[in-house]
């Protein structure tokens, strides 16, 4: 008898994979999301700073 296994690569590198019967998670997303999130806010804050400067300047 076979049996079908399905693998999944983590979204971060540093993750481990998930091996076994379907479906399998995502490993690795929590980081992933954090590591995206943090640039993302740094420049809606950038963007933010910038408008009420050039608002105060005019």
């Amino acid at each position: 008898m076979a049996l079908e296994l399905e693998y999944r690569a983590p979204l971060w590198a540093y993750s481990r994979g998930a091996l076994g019967t379907a479906p399998q998670p995502w490993n690795g997303k929590g980081c992933l999301i954090t590591l995206l999130a943090i640039p993302a806010c740094t420049l809606v804050l950038l963007l933010i700073l910038l408008v009420f400067a050039l608002l105060s300047y005019g």
